[in-house]
């Protein structure tokens, strides 16, 4: 967010980011947890983003 508005993103470096968050929320599921913040509400607002 810049100034309250969604910063726009190129289209191979969001990839990069979505795949990179897959892999970590894996790893989260095997009990190996690498996020020092609120990974479930970081998730949640990702999900709600990728819907609008």
């Amino acid at each position: 967010m810049n100034d309250g508005k969604p910063a726009k993103v190129i289209t191979s470096i969001k990839e990069e980011i979505l795949n990179n968050f897959k892999y970590l929320m894996e790893l989260k599921k095997r009990g190996i947890n690498l996020f020092f913040a609120d990974i479930d509400k970081i998730k949640e607002q990702m999900l709600n983003e990728m819907s609008k």
